[in-house]
């Protein structure tokens, strides 16, 4: 969490922000329901503006600062009860994915059903997606939740190619088990890079 605060009354040579040689600036007695404050530290910061906000005393084209000071409070979640929540359907729509390798390459009454599950999970990440930022607010850059659900998305799309992929190759060679041994292979690697870098992820989160 990062708060700036800025003088507005008050020239640089008027008033300047000095902070404390402090440790922790948080109430260690504040409780933050499902957080837990980790560190916190404050910094003094100069802003200047190209302008003197008409100020008669001062040049047109002399430039005013201002001072000010950052506040960074960094928290970290100990209630995941939440994060499982928002990240479900992202989970939910990968698990779909990969339930369509099961389907027989070598039988077309299965690739309609095939592509309906596919198009299913991507709709269940979609959905979930929307919900989550509906929940979280807009926020200009990919949180955590975002990126695991564009990671989840990707390997539904990885899932729908090698569908295709396979039922290709099915129609130009007929060897149905090598062929499905093929999408078996693309299932057991794309799965492996999923869970690594979902694992990736959170940890990089955690220890940001």
């Amino acid at each position: 969490m990062h708060l700036k605060l800025e003088e507005s009354d008050s020239y640089i040579d008027e008033v300047i922000y000095v902070p404390e040689d402090t440790k922790f600036l948080v109430d260690g007695q504040m409780k933050i329901k499902g957080w837990r404050v980790v560190s916190s530290k404050i910094r003094p910061s100069i802003k200047t503006y190209m302008t003197n906000f008409g100020d008669p005393g001062l040049r047109s084209d002399m430039p005013t600062s201002f001072s000010g000071f950052d506040i960074m409070v960094q928290i970290e979640r100990t209630n995941f009860a939440a994060f499982w929540k928002f990240t479900a359907g992202a989970i939910v729509a990968a698990a779909i994915a990969l339930s369509s390798y099961a389907f027989h390459v070598d039988k077309a009454q299965t690739l309609s059903p095939r592509f309906a599950l596919l198009s299913g999970a991507v709709f269940a990440a979609i959905i979930s997606l929307r919900s989550a930022s509906t929940e979280l607010g807009i926020i200009d850059y990919n949180t955590l939740v975002d990126q695991i659900h564009l990671v989840s998305l990707v390997y539904v799309m990885i899932a729908t190619y090698a569908g295709v992929y396979t039922w290709s190759l099915y129609r130009r060679h007929e060897d149905g088990r090598a062929i499905e041994r093929l999408g078996h292979r693309i299932a057991f690697v794309s799965t492996l890079l999923l869970v690594f870098v979902v694992a990736g992820l959170i940890r990089r989160a955690m220890f940001l």
